[in-house]
C-alpha cells in the first residue's frame, strides 16, 4: 500500500473549482449563445411580420381590382370616361323605366344600380379606393355626370392604397392598384401592385 506523501495537496486539488479565466471563458460562450438565439428570434419575427404585411397588401389590392373589373366589364367605351389618372366614371345597363328589361325598342338603357340615368365612379381618396353612385344624366358631349346621388353611400373597395391608375387600351381598360403597408419593425414595410385588364362588352 502506497502512502500519500502530501495529503494537504490532495485535499486542495479536490476542493479546487474553476479559475477566474475559466469562468470568463464560460460566461463569454454563454453570452455568445444567448445573443445568437436572440438575433435568430428577432430575425424570425421580422420575417413573419414582413410576410404577413405582404399578404395583407396583396389582398387589399386584389380585392379592389376584382371588384372594379367585375363591374367595369358591363360598360362600353362610349359609356365610360377617365377624369384624371385615378378616377373613372361609367354607366352599366340599367332598367330606368322599371319595365323589367334593360332595353327599350332595341336600345339599351344606361344608369347605375339604384340610380336611373346615374353613373358609377371609382376614385382614390387619400389611401382609400372608393365607389360612389352619381346622379345623372351622363353627358356624352362633355363626358361628365352629376354629384353624389341622394340617398347613396360611398363604398370603400380597398384600403392602404397609394396609387390607382386607369389606362385606356384597345377595346378595354387597364386597371392598376398599388397598396403599401408600413410596419413598426424596421424594414418590414411592404408594397404590392396588382393589375387587371377589362375587356368591354360588345353591345
Amino acid at each position: 500500500m502506497t502512502a500519500i506523501r502530501n495529503p494537504q495537496s490532495a485535499i486542495c486539488n479536490l476542493r479546487s473549482g474553476l479559475t477566474l479565466t475559466e469562468l470568463i471563458i464560460v460566461a463569454a460562450i454563454f453570452a455568445a449563445m444567448t445573443g445568437a438565439i436572440l438575433v435568430s428570434f428577432v430575425m424570425g419575427r421580422r420575417s413573419h411580420v414582413a410576410g404577413d404585411a405582404y399578404v395583407q397588401v396583396q389582398q387589399e389590392a386584389r380585392r379592389a381590382v376584382d371588384a372594379m373589373i367585375k363591374e367595369l366589364r358591363q360598360t362600353t367605351s362610349d359609356r365610360m370616361f377617365l377624369s384624371g389618372a385615378s378616377t373613372v366614371v361609367f354607366q352599366v345597363p340599367h332598367d330606368n323605366d322599371d319595365d323589367g328589361s334593360v332595353a327599350t325598342g332595341g336600345t339599351l338603357e344606361w344608369g347605375a344600380p339604384g340610380v336611373d340615368d346615374g353613373c358609377i365612379q371609382y376614385t382614390l381618396a387619400g389611401t382609400r379606393i372608393e365607389r360612389t353612385l352619381l346622379a345623372g344624366p351622363f353627358d356624352l358631349p362633355t363626358t361628365s355626370c352629376g354629384d353624389q346621388a341622394a340617398g347613396t353611400t360611398t363604398r370603400v373597395l380597398g384600403n392602404e392604397a397609394n396609387a390607382l391608375a386607369f389606362t385606356t387600351a384597345t377595346g378595354g381598360l387597364q386597371v392598376s392598384v398599388t397598396t403599401q403597408m408600413t410596419s413598426q419593425l424596421p424594414g418590414a414595410g411592404q408594397r404590392a401592385t396588382i393589375s387587371g385588364r377589362v375587356q368591354f362588352r360588345n353591345l
